[in-house]
């Protein structure tokens, strides 16, 4: 899964395989953009998804500045109800899945610091992923070049921020002299990040590792092995803020978090196996992968909520194994292109829950392991079979068709059986078809428009199912999948000056998966009746010329509850906004070089500045209470120095980049996340003031 392009600035040959079957942009009946990410990284940290997502239509991204729970990112609304984490979105990385077959993920598993290219299919077309793919984000990390080399850059800001990165490359060489076909790559690259946080108890230490090493085995025929090493110790986690204390200062912190000193440690490791070759005129690929994820997080559920026997605790430790196959056969060629596949994917975690005190006497030691209050083993497994097909039915129109069928499971082994606390074990699993159809039409050269529709699903994720609303033993496996239909119709006008892309979409889910109650530290969930998503996006990239280049994404959205319901003894009316989905979003972007661009060689001064607002989004599903709107403003200035020598047959380049950046210069008071339905009305995550950070980065290439 990746983007290529003949061309750096030459947007027409900009071949998308999201989509599955390789189709040029224009002729692709989908919603779907890639971002090219050797620009950022020289003004932007690299350390976050909001940095790079955000500037996507159809996406809205929340930095919660709380590396203890992770961006939130929503596509069209799908994922949007998530309390951390990701969930509703596909994640890819290099080809291997980063996320879990219930549909969760995490965004910092994405090595931004190393990744090339992002591609981000949403719509209809996302539903080939199978289970929760309301979108897909899929990531290519940098591919072999010609030149191997060493790259260091250091970057400097408030609150103590520190992010160091160093990556050493080796260019292409032939393993054996015999077989010059056959051709070693491969990079290692490695990034640490220190902060203090903007807020109170927020401090972290992120360490990642990834590595990527090709083997050419033929000319048609290569194994690309990649590594992922994610170690993050005891992440501060702040909470969020209630209204009055967010308006009375936005930089303090809940006062349970410092009591119950709530913190996080993730140790994430990942391996894969892609191999890629062209067998009878067919194009395959074998992608195996697997890998562990160890979690602790100590929580401020107070005492007196784990008094009853049924409390799972304070204090959270999972270990998670998980892996998986897949297989893709694409033909490629002809006036109707095909691919066809499965997947199965499996996650095995052995979770328990602890007390978050230690009683001594008449006194109580907080935010420490206490006793066991759970103790069982979660299985999940996905198996999915797919196939798609385009039809080129003439020179200008074409059909594409698609299918695929869904199975998960689940099952709980519940080893923490005590008066009070019955057996939870259990098991239920889960089958669907989502089908879905799209047709294009050129209208010229540059434009073309499209339709497409589909059926998707969404189940259940494993945290969902834990708990049943009336509080009874047992797994609550009443929820049913969520279901929707999605249409979509676009147009696209796309050269090499000017690419525009809109979109107008509609949304109709059943059975929305919404929280019921949430008492005693236990959340539970319901299935609501229906919600209701209409929308218009649009995409403009503009290069009038060698030294301006401009663009901007638009997003507006209705979202909205379809049926009443009642969930916590509240009725959320029809017409109720859905939480965390703002009606608009913008982000646009404008940035200057006044010696011009020349490929990814330029050299000399570069100016930018970038505007990122949004409007008012509901913090729970009453509408009770909403984030307010917000408008912020950055800028940025680089200098790049680059000079060439040449040393008998070989020839080096030295380079050097020096930035300066500013956010949110007008110091907007605002919140940059909220927790949906947080049952202590602690909705609020603010977002840091005006910010100044420094970097500097050399490399030499050999």
């Amino acid at each position: 899964m990746c983007v290529s392009a003949a061309a750096a600035d030459d947007a027409v040959a900009v071949v998308v395989t999201a989509t599955r079957v390789p189709t040029t942009d224009p002729h692709v009946p989908a919603a779907v953009d890639f971002i090219r990410l050797q620009d950022l990284r020289s003004t932007l940290p690299m350390i976050d998804a909001a940095e790079v997502l955000g500037r996507v239509a159809g996406i809205n991204t929340q930095n919660r500045q709380n590396y203890a729970q992770d961006t939130q990112i929503s596509m069209r609304g799908f994922g949007s109800r998530a309390t951390f984490g990701i969930r509703g979105i596909k994640i890819y990385v290099d080809d291997i899945p980063a996320t879990i077959p219930d549909g969760q993920g995490q965004g910092a598993v994405v090595p931004f610091f190393t990744v090339d290219t992002i591609e981000v299919l949403r719509g209809p077309w996302a539903v080939g992923y199978g289970n929760a793919a309301g979108g897909v984000v899929a990531a290519t990390t940098r591919s072999a070049s010609a030149i191997g080399g060493v790259e260091s850059r250091a970057l400097m800001g408030a609150d103590a921020t520190r992010i160091t990165t160093l990556q050493i490359a080796t260019p292409p060489v032939p393993t054996s002299p015999a077989r010059a076909a056959d051709m070693f790559s491969g990079f290692v690259a490695t990034q640490r990040l220190t902060s203090d946080g903007y807020r109170d108890h927020s401090r972290v230490q992120r360490d990642q590792t990834y590595a990527k090493l090709v083997l050419g085995l033929a000319p048609s025929s290569s194994i690309i092995l990649t590594a992922n090493a994610i170690d993050q110790p005891d992440t501060q986690d702040p909470l969020g803020l209630t209204r009055a204390q967010f308006e009375a200062d936005p930089r303090q912190v809940a006062t349970v978090a410092t009591q119950f000193n709530t913190r996080k440690s993730i140790r994430h490791r990942q391996a894969g196996l892609v191999w890629d070759s062209r067998l009878a005129g067919l194009d395959v690929k074998a992608i195996i992968y697997g890998g562990t994820r160890a979690v602790v997080q100590y929580l401020a559920t107070p005492m007196s909520a784990q008094l009853p026997a049924s409390s799972a605790g304070g204090v959270v430790d999972f270990d998670r194994s998980f892996s998986g196959v897949g297989l893709r056969v694409v033909n490629a060629n002809g006036p109707i292109t095909w691919a066809l596949g499965f997947d199965t994917d499996r996650a095995r975690d052995e979770r328990k829950g602890f007390e978050n005190f230690i009683q001594r006497g008449t006194t109580s030691e907080l935010g420490v392991r206490g006793t066991l209050r759970r103790d069982e083993t979660g299985h999940q497994r996905a198996n999915d079979v797919f196939a798609q097909a385009n039809w080129v039915i003439d020179q200008t129109t074409a059909m594409q068709v698609g299918v695929r069928r869904s199975e998960i499971r689940f099952e709980v082994a519940d080893r923490y059986v005590r008066p009070g606390n019955a057996d939870d074990s259990g098991g239920i699993g889960y089958a669907s078809v989502t089908p879905a159809i799209g047709f294009s039409k050129r209208l010229n050269t540059s434009s073309s428009v499209y339709l497409s529709a589909s059926r998707g699903f969404e189940t259940p994720t494993s945290a969902e199912l834990a708990y049943r609303p009336d509080q009874a033993a047992g797994p609550n496996f009443a929820l049913k999948p969520s279901t929707s239909k999605q249409w979509e119709a676009g147009w696209k006008w796309i050269d090499n000056v000017l690419s525009v892309k809109a979109a107008a979409f509609a949304i109709r889910s059943q059975d929305e998966i919404v929280q019921a109650t949430a008492v005693g530290g236990r959340s539970t969930f319901q299935n609501a009746a229906s919600t209701n998503r209409r929308g218009l996006e649009a995409t403009i990239d503009w290069k009038p010329s060698a030294t301006i280049t401009a663009m901007a994404a638009i997003t507006a959205i209705r979202a909205e509850v379809g049926q009443a319901y009642v969930a916590g003894g509240r009725i959320v009316a029809s017409g109720s906004r859905m939480t965390a989905v703002p009606r608009g979003n913008l982000f646009a972007a404008l940035r200057w070089r006044p010696a011009g661009r020349d490929g990814d060689g330029w050299s000399g001064w570069s100016l930018g500045t970038d505007v990122t607002a949004r409007t008012r989004m509901a913090a729970d599903d009453a509408n009770t209470t909403y984030a307010a709107g917000y408008a912020a403003f950055g800028m940025d200035v680089r200098y790049r120095w680059r000079t060439f020598s040449v040393s008998g047959p070989a020839a080096s380049a030295v380079e050097i980049d020096v930035f300066l950046r500013g956010d949110n210069l007008a110091d907007a008071k605002y919140a940059g996340s909220v927790i949906v339905n947080d049952a202590n009305l602690r909705f609020f995550e603010s977002a840091p003031g005006r910010r100044v950070m420094f970097g500097v980065a050399a490399a030499v290439r050999f």
